[in-house]
């Protein structure tokens, strides 16, 4: 699965959840598996998600991604890096429609 294909919603959230944030799903004895992690949608909880990453060292930045284009035309763009040695790896860059979209999917790149 591409990272870049993921939209918005319940799968992305709970991909983030567990390879990101580290949280494991709460199910009931029935297999009723509730979210209450909606970091793809929510700009709360897409903050936990960047606060986690912090504290992995991770830096990040937020612009648009056309500097030619309006401002109001352009699409968020996150990227997250981290140093090792004084050189940057780990990077995860992602442009989507919304903040909380593009900080879900540059973190899940930044983390594999």
């Amino acid at each position: 699965m591409k990272v870049e294909t993921l939209v918005a919603g319940r799968e992305l959230d709970r991909l983030v959840a567990e390879k990101v944030m580290g949280y494991t799903a709460a199910c009931n004895r029935l297999g009723d598996c509730r979210h209450l992690f909606f970091p793809s949608e929510n700009i709360a909880h897409a903050w936990r998600v960047i606060e986690k990453l912090e504290t992995l060292h991770f830096q990040w930045t937020l612009h648009g991604n056309n500097p030619i284009r309006s401002f109001h035309d352009r699409k968020p763009c996150f990227e997250y890096w981290h140093y090792t040695n004084g050189k940057a790896d780990r990077l995860g860059r992602a442009e989507a429609d919304t903040v909380p979209l593009a900080v879900c999917l540059a973190a899940l790149k930044a983390v594999k």
